[in-house]
């Protein structure tokens, strides 16, 4: 991580602030760093999510890891995109996640 600092006056009760200044390519290294941990988080969340939806989890047999490690991704991809009656949801798992990862609500047009 490059970055360069400054001691500076701001004519306030301190004597001294630390100014620091960043490249344009550490912004862009956390930056892709926030957006990989969002879209794995969304990915899980997204993942279980679908596998309570369809899956009885009253089962006696019924194991979350396991539904999770023998995902049906054909029917899992399907289900992620159709828009039907869990679009609703989809979009609030979207939005959650973006607001735990990124820590401000998702504005359309981000």
């Amino acid at each position: 991580m490059e970055f360069e600092w400054v001691y500076t006056k701001n004519n306030s009760r301190y004597a001294y602030f630390v100014l620091f200044k960043f490249p344009q390519k550490t912004l862009d290294y956390f930056d892709e760093q926030l957006k990989a941990v969002f879209f794995k988080k969304l990915y899980e969340k997204l993942k279980r999510d679908f596998v309570f939806s369809t899956v009885d989890s009253d089962r006696k047999d019924f194991s979350m890891m396991n539904e999770m490690k023998n995902l049906d991704r054909e029917a899992y991809m399907k289900w992620f995109f159709e828009e039907n009656e869990t679009t609703a949801r989809k979009r609030e798992i979207f939005n959650e996640t973006y607001r735990e990862v990124f820590s401000v609500e998702f504005e359309v047009g981000n």
